[in-house]
């Protein structure tokens, strides 16, 4: 009997998700993003467990602001996620012929330079921006993308993401599956990129401690780990949104890795440099970033 009020929960949840889902996809690109902006400001307002965190965290990594500046500050934070989901409902109208509108892509001869080795190509990444859209461009431009996702709860919307991803041209390797492993490693012996988001604190994966707005932060490992291992060259790939919200990607050059001789030490220090690139994003654009994630053990 639970069983079946489980599964009847779930189909209603898709259905009702499925509903919302093509009523947001009767706006342009445009309008989505001024419905996701509202949204977005509402959330501030009436998610206030996740507004605190936000705030709380600004006020810990930007002492320098006042009350008033971290509020808003928090408020943009959710407007950028709301914009951040309406236009992922609506990426299926950007292609190869017009997403040049929307994102400007520079670095690609960095990105070329990088697949040239045929090694494969691991991208730092984080969850700045919109990073969903960073991959949609990377995929228009002609890059082979795999990213690591893990599954979600309800099955059929699962199912739906992963369809939307792969329509856009993203591979998808599923975290935690026994095949994951071998995903990975295929990718890269194909020369293709692999993206891992390695700025939240995810205590189901391998992590070391890593110097994130002075102070230490649980940090996924697995990016320098299998840099270090494989010899595949590592770039970072990041996406603004600019004040007029189309965006710039910028790919950099390879990033050069730090070799002690002890593998421990090795995985540690590149793994604070990867970190650090991704901070240097934030600090310049704060609003831009996923604050109200406790990426900080207290």
């Amino acid at each position: 009997m639970a069983h079946r009020r489980h599964y009847i929960r779930r189909r209603v949840y898709y259905w009702v998700v499925l509903l919302f889902l093509k009523s947001v996809r009767v706006l342009s690109f445009r309008g989505s993003q001024k419905l996701g902006a509202f949204f977005g400001g509402l959330g501030y307002h009436l998610v206030k467990r996740y507004s605190r965190i936000a705030e709380k965290n600004l006020k810990s990594c930007f002492p320098e602001k006042t009350d008033e500046e971290i509020r808003s500050l928090a408020k943009r934070v959710f407007i950028n996620q709301g914009k951040n989901f309406f236009e992922f409902i609506n990426f299926h109208k950007l292609n190869k012929e017009n997403i040049g509108s929307a994102v400007k892509f520079t670095g690609a001869d960095n990105f070329k330079a990088a697949f040239s080795q045929g090694k494969g190509v691991l991208m730092i990444a984080g969850h700045f921006s919109n990073w969903e859209l960073l991959g949609v461009a990377i995929t228009h431009n002609g890059f082979p993308l795999n990213v690591i996702a893990r599954k979600l709860y309800i099955e059929e919307l699962d199912e739906l993401l992963l369809k939307s991803r792969e329509s856009m041209g993203m591979k998808i390797i599923r975290r935690g599956l026994n095949d994951s492993p071998m995903g990975i490693l295929r990718a890269l012996k194909r020369n293709q990129c692999l993206a891992m988001l390695i700025d939240q604190n995810i205590k189901s994966v391998p992590g070391v401690c890593v110097d994130f707005f002075g102070r230490k932060a649980l940090t996924p490992s697995g990016l320098a780990s299998l840099a270090l291992k494989t010899g595949a060259p590592v770039v970072s790939g990041m996406i603004i949104r600019e004040d007029d919200d189309t965006f710039t990607v910028e790919m950099s050059k390879q990033v050069e890795l730090i070799r002690t001789g002890s593998e421990e030490e090795d995985i540690v220090k590149n793994t604070q440099v990867f970190t650090g690139i991704i901070e240097s994003y934030i600090r310049k654009y704060p609003a831009q970033w996923v604050w109200f994630h406790k990426r900080w053990d207290e």
